[in-house]
């Protein structure tokens, strides 16, 4: 078959106890993409937003590309010319019991062993921060 030809659209065969999924017609998208508001059932899926931490960039299209370039400058390689934050590598000891339970807590919340402990370094870096430099002292003595 050429490249550029169009294969037909075919019905996928339904697995064991799953729906027949029926592609949707012109119709039915148009239907779906001038829905108003989104279904309560999608919304009770949605997570509550916790407007402490949230992030908000705006509406339109100036908005997209502040959110994009947000995301660009927290991953990836820095550009040529560009310095790197740098990180340290350090080694942390714990038993194998230990770290049997902090991964099977990052399997059980979808993330990295290592995103999952430095999500906890961070949080008590912040903690801390937020304590008053007498207070602490008061705590530690």
């Amino acid at each position: 078959m050429p490249a550029n030809s169009k294969k037909p659209i075919r019905p996928r065969r339904a697995a064991d106890g799953e729906p027949l999924r029926v592609p949707l017609t012109a119709e039915q998208l148009a239907a779906l993409a001038n829905h108003p508001e989104p279904s309560a059932g999608s919304l009770r899926k949605v997570p509550p937003v916790n407007i402490e931490t949230a992030l908000t960039f705006g509406r339109g299209p100036e908005a997209m590309r502040a959110g994009f370039e947000y995301l660009r400058a927290k991953r990836g390689r820095p550009k040529k010319g560009e310095a790197s934050p740098g990180s340290a590598t350090k080694t942390l000891r714990l038993t194998a019991a230990e770290w049997a339970a902090l991964e099977a807590l990052a399997s059980k919340r979808h993330t990295t062993l290592h995103a999952l402990l430095r999500k906890a370094a961070r949080r008590e870096l912040a903690e801390s921060a937020a304590v008053p430099a007498k207070a602490r002292r008061r705590k530690a003595g």
